[in-house]
């Protein structure tokens, strides 16, 4: 679950929820590979109506101190939006 943060120069509602599911596996030491699914429904103050957004990613992540007690990656995706 997250939530968007829209600019102030949007005519969008300040709580906006996003909810999604991923699942994810350690590949090796070095790589894990995720599926994401994400949806939301957010809610214009100007206009009638709601823009509905909907995702689903898969993802490369590189991990480069899986050990360490900061592990920065890097993320490679691929994925469609509706």
């Amino acid at each position: 679950m997250g939530r968007y943060a829209q600019s102030h120069r949007r005519s969008l509602e300040d709580q906006n929820w996003l909810f999604g599911l991923a699942l994810g596996r350690e590949m090796n030491r070095y790589f894990n590979l995720e599926l994401n699914t994400e949806g939301a429904r957010l809610h214009d103050r100007n206009a009638p109506g709601h823009l509905y957004t909907y995702h689903t990613t898969l993802d490369a992540l590189a991990i480069l101190n899986r050990d360490g007690v900061v592990a920065p990656y890097l993320r490679l995706g691929l994925g469609v939006l509706r």
